[in-house]
């Protein structure tokens, strides 16, 4: 369900398991400014308004948190239903949407900052509210630091395994994604997973810029 991206005019009947196109492959058909950025690694200019940059930023935010079918992933991956289970599943979501943005040139770095921005400053107050309503110390600082370092090293592991094989990017969700999941997992868990990001990675692809913004 990719209704947190607001697509109405996405059409994607392409089976899960069908696709393991990555974002190197739009290359063949971006228009020719774009391929020549590509080629030589130029960064393209803005072409959006600051203000419309950072609401867009907001409204893919929010709707990772508020549309993204957690309860339902976390029922097909077997993912424990806890804040730092929730937090990977938000990296997961945010990953396939920098993958699109990276190919916006300097719009896309724009909105990919203002997320990251966005991103921490709502869980910096999610774990104030938590440490509030629990009575106890959850040294917020320190706690930051980790989701931090998490994120970045999600990120990186994760643009290996899109790239690869299935098995590279099996191994990659399970050191990320599995590694601190108590529950029982079984092998379709982590298959399921596996598809979901393919096919969600292959969706937003095709989505112009135009309409993510």
């Amino acid at each position: 369900n990719l209704a947190w991206l607001k697509m109405s005019k996405l059409k994607s009947n392409t089976p899960p398991n069908a696709t393991k196109r990555s974002y190197i492959s739009r290359k063949s058909y971006l228009e020719p400014m774009k391929q020549f950025a590509y080629k030589f690694g130029l960064v393209l200019p803005e072409r959006y308004e600051n203000e419309q940059l950072q609401s867009a930023a907001f409204e893919l935010l929010n709707g990772v948190y508020m549309k993204v079918p957690h309860a339902k992933i976390r029922e097909f991956s077997g993912l424990e239903n806890s804040f730092n289970m929730w937090m990977h599943v938000v990296y997961l979501h945010l990953w396939c949407l920098f993958v699109r943005l990276r190919q916006e040139g300097r719009d896309g770095e724009i909105l990919m900052s203002a997320m990251t921005r966005m991103l921490w400053f709502d869980v910096t107050e999610r774990l104030k509210k938590i440490e509030e309503e629990s009575n106890q110390s959850l040294t917020i600082q320190k706690r930051m630091k980790e989701y931090y370092n998490l994120l970045y090293a999600s990120f990186s592991l994760f643009d290996e395994g899109i790239l690869g094989s299935d098995a590279q990017l099996a191994s990659s969700l399970w050191n990320l994604v599995y590694s601190n999941n108590p529950n029982d997992i079984e092998a379709w868990h982590l298959e399921s997973l596996l598809h979901y990001v393919r096919f969600t990675i292959s969706c937003i692809d095709e989505i112009s810029f135009n309409t993510i913004v």
